[in-house]
């Protein structure tokens, strides 16, 4: 409901694809965007960041929904398979990092152009981590979680 509005509506199903009914932008002649038509759409932001979904909306262009495909596939190749609890974890050294602005410019840099996506993150590390304390954040989570009982997979 919050992503493509109601069947009929918003949307008609073409066999699995979903197909926009929203009425198109003057401007850019593409379909409006949910959230223009029916604002309330805009609360499924309160329920869940919709990662895996956003490159179904249905009057996305084509070249986006690819690169949002291919930006959700490198996310699960690089995902970490530790205990998900660990994430959560506050430590002086891990809550010192600062890397979010430089991670997201790296990846979309990474994601949009051709350059090999496992030597551009061990840059990234490198540069933006490892010189910020990330041993020292790596050293107090693994303390931590050691501490708590919870192991690696």
């Amino acid at each position: 409901l919050g992503r493509f509005g109601l069947e009929g509506v918003h949307f008609e199903m073409d066999g699995e694809v979903y197909k926009s009914l929203l009425p198109n932008d003057e401007t850019t002649g593409l379909p409006k965007q949910l959230t223009q038509v029916a604002p309330t759409a805009m609360i499924k932001n309160f329920a869940y960041w919709d990662v895996d979904g956003r490159w179904l909306e249905p009057s996305m262009p084509a070249a986006c929904i690819e690169l949002e495909k291919k930006a959700i596939s490198m996310f699960r190749d690089l995902q970490d398979k530790s205990d998900p609890r660990v994430q959560y974890f506050s430590t002086p050294a891990k809550d010192s990092l600062n890397y979010v602005d430089s991670f997201w410019e790296m990846f979309f840099k990474t994601m949009a152009g051709d350059a090999d996506v496992k030597k551009a993150f061990n840059e990234f590390k490198q540069n933006a981590l490892e010189k910020k304390g990330l041993a020292e954040a790596i050293e107090e989570v693994n303390s931590l979680a050691i501490g708590l009982g919870i192991t690696g997979k």
